[in-house]
């Protein structure tokens, strides 16, 4: 995702919030907004933004099919139960990634059957950021992290935002075993995108987390060099 489109979508959550704040009468967001409202508060972990534009949508937006992935998505969060009652009482088109991500998050498969699903999945191809990150949410959720490194470069090649795949398995990244394969991929990024803040954070934390704290500081160092005054 690019640095432009994430501050739109973090202006149109702010927006939100603040009318929620307000008690705007008649709140109204036509779907693509509300949309980004809800992915947006996922990637900061606000929950009661997500049920608010959920219930939104529910009365603006009723038969939306998006909004219905959305509501699994939330539900996923929550617990298993939920979700696989949710997906049970639907006719979903499994032609589309999201839904094949939750259905199979649904289902559990273990081991050699998680991996055959997670391939097929990525063989219907992932063409928006959400998809990708479902996909990378699926993989952490089966205990499959490995397997997704080992087979980057075919899952690579299923998604239109390639960046976006990248920076997801980064993030997974801690003390995992997958760390110092996950400084390669910010260390790609970082140089396709040398401006992106974000990325330089991500990189230094990994950095730190395996003991090269000289690269750590140097990473830093760039990352207040390139972070806007308004923003420090």
């Amino acid at each position: 995702m690019s640095e432009d489109i994430e501050d739109k979508m973090q202006q149109i959550y702010e927006q939100f919030r603040s009318d929620l704040a307000s008690g705007t009468a008649d709140l109204y967001y036509d779907e693509m907004e509300l949309l980004d409202v809800f992915d947006y508060a996922g990637d900061v972990h606000d929950d009661y933004i997500r049920t608010e534009t959920l219930l939104l949508a529910a009365r603006l937006f009723p038969n939306s099919d998006e909004f219905a992935k959305r509501r699994a998505i939330f539900l996923s969060s929550i617990n298993d139960t939920a979700l696989t009652s949710f997906i049970s009482d639907r006719i979903v088109d499994l032609s589309d990634p999201i839904w094949a991500i939750l259905q199979c998050r649904a289902i559990n498969p273990r081991d050699e059957h998680a991996c055959t699903m997670l391939h097929n999945i990525a063989e219907l191809g992932f063409d928006t950021d959400e998809s990708i990150i479902q996909y990378v949410s699926l993989v952490k959720y089966l205990n499959q992290e490995q397997w997704l490194i080992d087979n980057l470069d075919f899952v690579r090649k299923q998604c239109e935002y390639e960046n976006t795949l990248l920076f997801e398995i980064a993030r997974l990244a801690n003390t995992n075993p997958q760390c110092n394969a996950a400084i390669k991929l910010l260390e790609e990024l970082t140089m396709s995108e040398p401006f992106n803040i974000n990325y330089w954070g991500v990189l230094a934390e990994l950095q730190a987390n395996t003991g090269r704290y000289s690269d750590a500081l140097s990473s830093i160092d760039y990352m207040k060099a390139i972070t806007p005054s308004d923003a420090e």
